[in-house]
């Protein structure tokens, strides 16, 4: 699974009113050859995800768009080899839509909620 290494939320994180950007790298213990990144994204709790929201290895980025301020989203990443193959999912991470500075998802354990 790929490293959630930050998120950013609101206008101020992406300049978007309930953006939200996600911050991808590649595990440096993982071999494979990556080409793509994937995100998908809910509302905390829905049963259904939407998504995914799709960047190469080498834009490590991603708008996630359809929230509004206050919404709790949870957002799962996945790697995609560069031949096609996907890989393990991240833990799911759950945050808050604001405007706030920029999350270090990195140092938190899975579904840590994430509250600004």
């Amino acid at each position: 699974a790929p490293d959630i290494v930050s998120i950013q939320v609101g206008t101020e994180g992406t300049g978007v009113a309930g953006g939200i950007r996600v911050f991808l790298a590649q595990d440096l213990m993982d071999p494979v050859v990556l080409g793509l990144f994937s995100v998908r994204h809910r509302l905390s709790g829905a049963g259904a995800w939407s998504g995914p929201v799709t960047c190469s290895v080498a834009d490590a980025s991603v708008f996630v768009p359809g929230y509004s301020w206050g919404n709790n989203v949870d957002i799962q990443a996945w790697a995609t080899s560069s031949h096609g193959i996907p890989g393990a999912y991240t833990d799911v991470v759950t945050i808050t839509v604001t405007d706030s500075v920029p999350v270090v998802v990195a140092l938190m354990g899975a579904e840590y909620p994430v509250i600004f």
